[in-house]
């Protein structure tokens, strides 16, 4: 009998992107990683502030960091904290 593979737990979802993060107990320094059907991207996250926050990605998991971008949203994929 082939075993069952756990399914990712979902993430809580707030009102705003950064009470997305607290309901997840995500912060500051926090790298999460999801994928949205192309493969694992992760975040840094580098600032919070009262509605909206900064991060970083790493595209594909290479190891490597773009630019901080402001625009990121965090319902579009089941993010885990991986640090």
């Amino acid at each position: 009998m082939a075993k069952s593979i756990p399914k990712p737990k979902k993430i809580k979802i707030g009102k705003t992107e950064v009470e997305t993060l607290r309901l997840n107990n995500w912060g500051l320094g926090d790298i999460l990683e999801g994928d949205e059907g192309h493969g694992p991207d992760r975040i840094l996250i580098t600032s919070i502030g009262q509605e909206k926050f900064l991060c970083k990605w790493d595209y594909k998991c290479q190891g490597s960091y773009a630019p901080e971008s402001g625009i990121t949203t965090l319902t579009c994929r089941d993010w885990k904290k991986v640090n």
